[in-house]
């Protein structure tokens, strides 16, 4: 992430120097247009920005007057060269992809996820888990911890990310790895940041007030619309429902917990069922979180990750968000979608980065949070002197994904920055046979178009 902003400053660096000695500039290729009624949204793929421009008939000027061969004399250009909409005709923006990309694959920090239980107090229709496993072993942590102060001098920051299962069923193990953690990174002055996959069901301000005093700041809930839908796939493991508590909590959260810090993004598996009932479930979450910016709303389709309990719901499935998306912009609600931009802007999935791994709660070292299942998926242990015993001809694998460049691909402002990599267990799964783009392609316009429609902050507005 350092090397990536780094970069970015330079382009921009590059683009306003340009402005002021060298009057030949180009349109970035990585803008991408949405006209609106009066205005126009672009989205820049490689620098990630927004922005509304409100003069339509300028901003054609300006295009025009660059195919012309000309440098455009209007605040407008000016502005939008600024913010890297338009560059320096001779900076070669593929590279600057491809040092993005690799920055983001080969990062120095240590990005772990740990399963600090993989017990769970749920039972969702979908879920692909076995619970086999329960809480996170004392020996393991202390190999974890062995393993960071032996190794923290080779990175730049850490980050914890806790998965399960319900990591919350291992609450102090969690605390215990946290302290350990963030005093070693302290001592060394190191960045530590810390998020969480939870359920919410036992996340009430006790608990939040517990996980923040860990630097957990990031976090996602699931709710699959509101109380009926919900609780038709989010079930408890005794059958009872959960939406209500899992409510409670959120809205105790938003009125006791003061913190500024942290994000909770909302998200939804979508079924079938549920799409019709997508205006109703907009205008309560707008209603309940809509002036809250530290919630934020997602949508990803319930899909078939494996197991057997999916075989009960498999008509429930569906492979589009496009009706959801309908339905939320014919609602008048507006809700945060701010989490969606951090997702554009890394094409890239976790499992693909050098320095990031899932230690399992007895010790085995996965690369995906998904495919537990999967001998691929299985690349060693953590030994009891805190070492990763890795097969690298695995994570070599994992690492060193071809890219498929095909017709579509070639026409997309995006590829040289995913590469159609987005999923690498997909080449495992399928040897490339397919084109996959991953959500945030797809849902692209609909999302830029909800963040305007709810004047997030991180639209600019050009004159």
């Amino acid at each position: 992430m350092i090397l990536e902003k780094l970069l970015i400053k330079i382009a921009l660096g590059r683009t306003l120097r340009s402005i002021k000695e060298d009057p030949l500039l180009k349109e970035s290729m990585y803008n991408h247009y949405l006209p609106q009624e009066g205005y126009t949204l672009v989205y820049n793929h490689l620098t990630n920005s927004i922005g509304r421009i409100m003069n339509q008939g300028e901003l054609a000027k300006i295009q025009q007057t660059l195919e012309q061969g000309q440098t455009p004399d209007s605040p407008l250009f000016a502005s939008l060269a600024r913010d890297g909409f338009f560059v320096d005709d001779t900076w070669e923006e593929e590279y600057a992809a491809e040092v993005r990309y690799i920055s983001r694959r080969y990062s120095s920090g240590l990005d772990a996820t740990i399963l600090a239980s993989e017990q769970c107090n749920f039972r969702c229709v979908y879920c692909y888990e076995e619970f086999k496993r329960g809480n996170i072993s004392e020996a393991v942590i202390d190999a974890f911890i062995r393993y960071v102060r032996k190794n923290l001098r080779s990175y730049t920051s850490v980050a914890l990310g806790w998965f399960g299962g319900e990591p919350l069923l291992a609450a102090k193990e969690i605390e215990r790895i946290s302290t350990a953690v963030m005093g070693l990174c302290a001592h060394a002055r190191k960045p530590f940041a810390a998020s969480m996959t939870t359920n919410g069901y036992l996340l009430d301000v006790p608990m939040m007030e517990r996980m923040l005093r860990c630097k957990v700041f990031h976090y996602q809930i699931t709710l699959d619309g509101l109380a009926e839908s919900h609780n038709k796939t989010r079930v408890l493991a005794n059958g009872g429902p959960s939406f209500e508590r899992i409510i409670a909590n959120l809205r105790a959260i938003r009125d006791q917990v003061k913190s500024l810090f942290f994000q909770i993004a909302i998200r939804m598996n979508v079924t079938k069922s549920q799409i019709p009932l997508m205006e109703e479930y907009a205008a309560f979450m707008a209603a309940e979180f809509g002036k809250d910016p530290r919630f934020s709303f997602m949508f990803r389709p319930a899909g078939d990750w494996g197991g057997e309990r999916v075989h009960g719901v498999k008509d429930e499935l569906v492979s589009s968000l496009d009706a959801v998306y309908e339905s939320l912009l014919r609602s008048e609600a507006k809700l945060n979608y701010d989490i969606n931009l951090s997702l554009m802007g890394n094409p890239t999935c976790y499992a693909a980065d050098q320095n990031s791994f899932i230690l399992g709660s007895d010790g085995t070292i996965y690369k995906c949070t998904v495919r537990f299942d999967k001998e691929y998926n299985h690349l060693g242990r953590i030994s009891e002197n805190g070492d990763l015993l890795i097969d690298y001809t695995k994570l070599n694998r994992w690492l060193v994904q071809p890219a498929q460049k095909t017709e579509e691909c070639a026409a997309c402002a995006a590829w040289t920055l995913c590469r159609n990599r987005t999923c690498p267990a997909k080449t495992f799964d399928t040897e490339r046979t397919m084109t996959y783009c991953g959500y945030e392609r797809e849902s692209l316009d609909p999302v830029i178009r909800l963040m305007d429609r709810s004047n997030s902050d991180y639209i600019r507005v050009y004159g």
